[in-house]
Formats: C-alpha cells, sequence, structure tokens
C-alpha cells in the first residue's frame, strides 16, 4: 500500500512540474529548428516547438541566408507563460547595399527619393519595384527589383555619361527635364524687357524725328516773319521732345534690366 501511495506521489509530482512548463511556437516560411535561448543553442521539433519553463527569455533565431543578406539573425525578447503557447513570427529582413560607380548618385523609388548612394535598402516590402538612378552629367538608369534580389548582397550600377561634347544642358532640355536655372530661370524677364527696350527706344527715335522737323518748320517760319506758325512748331517740338526723352529713358531702365538678368543667369 505504501508503494502505491509513494507510485501515485511521484506521477502527481511530475504531472505538476509538466504543467508548468510553457511553449514558444516558431512560425515562418521555412522550418525553424536551431535557436539560441539567452545564448544557449536549442533544437526545436518538426512544428517549431520548443519546450520552456516560465520566465523572459532572448531569443535569436540564425539566419537561414547569411551569404545572401546584409542583416543580422532575428532576434526578439518573449515572455513564457505556464501552460500557453507563445507564438513568434520569424522574418528576415532583405538588405541590399545599392553601390553606383560614379559614387553620390541620387535613388528613386516612384517619385520617393531614397537617398545618395552607396545606399542600404531592405528589399522585404518592395517587391515588383523599380528604382531610379540619377546624377548630372550621366544618364538616367532604371533598375528592376526583382532581377537583383537573390544575385547578391551588393547591387552595382553603372551610369553612361553623357556625350562629351553636348552640354548637359542641352541633354537635359532635349529629354524634356528642363533645368530651372542659367538663362531659362530669367527667360521671361530677359524676353520682357528687351521687347520693352525695343519697343520704346523706337518710340524715342520716332518722337524726336517729329521734334526735330517741327524745329525746322519753326525756323523756316521766323524767316518768313510767320510769329504764329512758329509758335505753334516749338510747341510741337517741345511736346515730342517731351515724349522722346521718356522713351529714352523706359529704354535705358530695360537695358539696365537687360543686363542685370544677363548677370544673374551666369
Amino acid at each position: 500500500m505504501k508503494t502505491i501511495l509513494c507510485l501515485l506521489f511521484i506521477v502527481d509530482g511530475l504531472s505538476a512540474q509538466t504543467e508548468k512548463q510553457g511553449h514558444v511556437v516558431f512560425k515562418s516560411p521555412g522550418q525553424i529548428r536551431t535557436v539560441f535561448i539567452n545564448d544557449s543553442a536549442m533544437t526545436c521539433d518538426d512544428e517549431g516547438r520548443l519546450t520552456l519553463s516560465p520566465g523572459t527569455y532572448n531569443i535569436r533565431v540564425p539566419n537561414p541566408r547569411p551569404a545572401q543578406t546584409r542583416y543580422p539573425d532575428f532576434s526578439t525578447t518573449v515572455l513564457v507563460k505556464s501552460g500557453e503557447d507563445t507564438p513568434i513570427q520569424v522574418s528576415f529582413k532583405t538588405l541590399h547595399l545599392v553601390d553606383t560607380t560614379p559614387s553620390g548618385c541620387e535613388v528613386f523609388l516612384g517619385e520617393e527619393r531614397l537617398g545618395t548612394t552607396p545606399l542600404e535598402l531592405d528589399f522585404s516590402n518592395r517587391i515588383s519595384t523599380q528604382l531610379r538612378i540619377e546624377k548630372l552629367g550621366f544618364e538616367t538608369r532604371t533598375v528592376d527589383v526583382d532581377q537583383v534580389l537573390l544575385e547578391s548582397p551588393v547591387i552595382s550600377i553603372t551610369l553612361t555619361p553623357l556625350t562629351p561634347n553636348v552640354r548637359i544642358n542641352e541633354n537635359l532640355f532635349a529629354s524634356g527635364e528642363i533645368q530651372k536655372e542659367g538663362l531659362h530661370e530669367y527667360k521671361k524677364q530677359i524676353l520682357t524687357v528687351g521687347v520693352l527696350g525695343l519697343a520704346t527706344g523706337t518710340l524715342a527715335a520716332y518722337y524726336k524725328s517729329k521734334a526735330d522737323r517741327a524745329f525746322e518748320n519753326a525756323k523756316l517760319a521766323r524767316r518768313l516773319g510767320d510769329q504764329n506758325s512758329k509758335q505753334k512748331f516749338l510747341k510741337r517740338a517741345s511736346r515730342y521732345d517731351g515724349y522722346a526723352a521718356a522713351g529714352y529713358i523706359v529704354m535705358q531702365v530695360n537695358v539696365v534690366a537687360l543686363f542685370y538678368f544677363l548677370f544673374q543667369s551666369n
């Protein structure tokens, strides 16, 4: 009888000890076998399950593809509770280094500027996208992310220089990428002051010519003794001289403005 009671006591003790255990369940597209619990290696079963005593643990799952990616192992901290399953979703980021020749190229994803090369990018959530690589003086290049994801941890891209005999600005204008600098930035101002200067200069010359003719007519009327005609022509000459002077002043202002905008565009 005593033996039976001892066996029952032992069985109850083992059952109670078993009930105190908890489980960590690793979920991943690939099978998880070896993990590190507080830096100690342990092996999961075929379902990715690991039995642990209740408590807090630092867990590290080795990256199965360390040679193909530039990212550390998966790490997390979990609290294991008695008699409960603690699921852990394991995912490894895919970090690539975008390196270009020349360096210092701008990298775009659509209209979003990601940075300047050399640049590390995580492509885990960027499937079926394209990167656009740009640098002044070089042809823009587009790279399909799908073609480079599994090839190498480093994406090397070489840009082709634009034709040396053609100015960069001319290539950008031809491709529709108009630069907002130089003569183009002040194009409207230069055209405006140029047209106004030409128009006011023409008017100034026109009225100056009319003033000279009116003055000659006044001199002729004085020789003929016609004082009324003389005064009429003198007033007319004075009025035309005023028009000519105003046009000349406006022309000078536009000439100064023209030189200013030309100087700013250099």
